[in-house]
C-alpha cells in the first residue's frame, strides 16, 4: 500500500538563488534576518503546517518551470538580488493568477549584486522606495496586541497595496491584487 502511494504536492514554491544568499550583507542587508536564516524560518513553517514545497532556481524561471500548472504560490525569504528575466517571471506567473509572497526588499539588487534604484517587483507589490537604510526596529500592532521590537523595512511606503499591519506607524503586511493574482510582502 505504501509503495502505491503518492505524494500530494502543496502546489507551494520556494526561490532560492545564491545571490541573493550573498547580498544579505550587502549595505544595510546585515541588519535584516540572514538569508539562511529567513529560509529556515520560511521553510520550516511550510513543514510546521504539514505542507511540502519543491525548490525554483533562477535556472527553473528561464525554463518557465514557475506556472500555474504546477504552482499556486512563489515565496521568495530574502530574495533581494533577482534578474530581469527572474522578475518578468514571478511578474508573469502573478498576473496569470499565482500568488507571491515575499518577506523584505525583494528585488534590490540585480542578478549579479549589482543595487537597483527602485526594486525590480516594487510595483508588482504596490511599494514605493523611500530610502535604502538599515532595518527599523519598531512594536508591531496587531488586532489582539502588540508584538515588540520587530524588524522591518522603513524605507517603503504603501503605493497602490494595501498595509494590513502597522510598526511604528510604518506599513507592513502589504498585499496587493496584481492581475487574476495577488502579491503580498
Amino acid at each position: 500500500l505504501l509503495l502505491k502511494l503518492k505524494p500530494r504536492h502543496s502546489r507551494i514554491a520556494v526561490f532560492y538563488s545564491v545571490p541573493s544568499a550573498l547580498t544579505g550583507s550587502f549595505e544595510n542587508g546585515a541588519s535584516f534576518l540572514p538569508p539562511k536564516q529567513a529560509h529556515d524560518f520560511m521553510t520550516q513553517f511550510i513543514y510546521d503546517l504539514g505542507l511540502d514545497f519543491r525548490y525554483l532556481t533562477p535556472e527553473s524561471l528561464r525554463k518557465g518551470e514557475l506556472n500555474l500548472d504546477e504552482f499556486t504560490v512563489l515565496l521568495l525569504p530574502m530574495a533581494q538580488a533577482l534578474g530581469a528575466d527572474d522578475a518578468k517571471a514571478i511578474r508573469t506567473f502573478v498576473q496569470n493568477g499565482g500568488a507571491v509572497v515575499a518577506d523584505v526588499r525583494p528585488g534590490l539588487y540585480d542578478d549579479h549584486g549589482k543595487p537597483v534604484p527602485a526594486g525590480w517587483l516594487d510595483d508588482l507589490f504596490g511599494v514605493k522606495r523611500l530610502n535604502r537604510e538599515a532595518a527599523t526596529v519598531a512594536d508591531l500592532t496587531c488586532p489582539h496586541g502588540t508584538i515588540s521590537e520587530v524588524k522591518i523595512d522603513g524605507g517603503i511606503a504603501a503605493a497602490g497595496a494595501t498595509a494590513a499591519l502597522t510598526a511604528g506607524g510604518k506599513p507592513v503586511l502589504l498585499r496587493r491584487k496584481a492581475g487574476k493574482g495577488t502579491a503580498i510582502l
